[in-house]
């Protein structure tokens, strides 16, 4: 066991702009969507990522959609936070993936892996190669891509709560959020 003097020794010596840059530069691994609502897929692949950053994708078009969007971001957020407490939640309003990681970059987070569906995964890929094309060495994006399963969908979930149907709603979305049914139902305005 250490003394208190050896932990301020050590603590000291400590060079804080290095310590600050490694804290900082943690690889982080990416998914980005809708969430409309989460569900076990998405839960599913939030445990699957390495220091976990979660895009939640609220375009102007898109967000008018409420048919297709009805929950907000501060909801959402709070949702992810009760399943994944750890998990970097941030607001996004385009899925183009290089605005996105150099947006990360200059909060001093470095994306090392992006989690996708078959759906996504080549478009990000085109994305990505198309901008480091345009860009220098130092600023070029170097990702992995990891292919997610699919689950359920978002879509099947809010038909669910539209239907009133609690127990499919529970077979489709994890445990923790299955006392935000009644929230849910009003916000997607069913009686």
């Amino acid at each position: 066991m250490k003394s208190f003097k050896e932990y301020i020794m050590i603590l000291e010596a400590i060079d804080p702009e290095k310590y600050e840059d490694a804290v900082k530069s943690k690889p982080t691994s990416l998914f980005l969507g809708r969430l409309q609502p989460i569900h076990n897929g998405h839960s599913a692949i939030i445990k699957m990522m390495k220091n976990p950053v979660v895009g939640i994708v609220k375009g102007a078009k898109s967000s008018q959609d409420k048919e297709r969007n009805p929950f907000d971001f501060k909801y959402q957020e709070k949702l992810l936070k009760m399943l994944h407490p750890s998990v970097n939640v941030i607001e996004v309003k385009t899925g183009y993936i290089p605005d996105l990681i150099n947006t990360l970059r200059k909060g001093g987070i470095e994306s090392s892996e992006i989690l996708a569906g078959d759906d996504r995964i080549n478009g990000y890929k085109k994305q990505i190669e198309g901008f480091n094309k345009q860009m220098p060495d130092e600023k070029k994006i170097n990702v992995t891509f990891k292919t997610t399963p699919r689950v359920t969908s978002a879509s099947k979930v809010r038909e669910l709560i539209r239907a009133d149907d609690e127990k499919g709603f529970q077979k489709e979305v994890p445990k923790q959020l299955w006392k935000e049914w009644e929230t849910m139902k009003t916000k997607l305005g069913v009686k």
